[in-house]
């Protein structure tokens, strides 16, 4: 998966610009971090709830990818006490469920960060940094879906 580098690349170029500090800037890195945490969890509940081999392996893939942007994000907070702490995945009831879960969590996530870069000026730091968060959030929608599908094929 690419966008994971994409977006750790991006971050790295943050911690020098001096708008990556301001409040509003990182208001919404403490809303996407929040997102991403649920999005992890539901993800890691997906993995444990695959019917194979290769569902496990594909889902703990967007897993790996989520804890990296997860990681590099929090390295920019100015204020490491207000992130969001990790939460834990439970174990789900079945496959469906947990692929649907995260279908819509994910879904959930790509509306709300849509609403936030929409109210930030072009060419800002946020817009960049939550344009590629959603790269990756449209991405593991994709791939999710794509389990679904051949699931429901057979």
């Amino acid at each position: 998966m690419t966008e994971t580098y994409d977006i750790i690349g991006r971050v790295e170029r943050l911690r020098d610009d001096p708008t990556s500090s301001v409040p509003s800037f990182q208001g919404v890195l403490l809303a996407a971090l929040g997102l991403l945490e649920s999005v992890r969890i539901a993800e890691e509940q997906a993995s444990y709830a695959a019917i194979s081999l290769a569902q496990r392996e594909s889902v703990l893939a967007l897993v790996a990818e989520t804890e990296a942007t997860v990681a590099a994000l929090r390295s920019i907070a100015s204020r490491p006490q207000d992130l969001p702490r990790p939460g834990q995945a439970h174990t789900a009831a079945s496959w469906w469920y947990a692929l649907a879960e995260s279908t819509q969590i994910i879904e959930s996530a790509i509306d709300r960060m849509s609403y936030v870069v929409s109210g930030q000026p072009k060419g800002s730091a946020v817009r960049g940094l939550v344009t590629e968060i959603l790269k990756v959030l449209r991405g593991h929608h994709r791939l999710l879906i794509g389990e679904a599908t051949r699931w429901i094929d057979g």
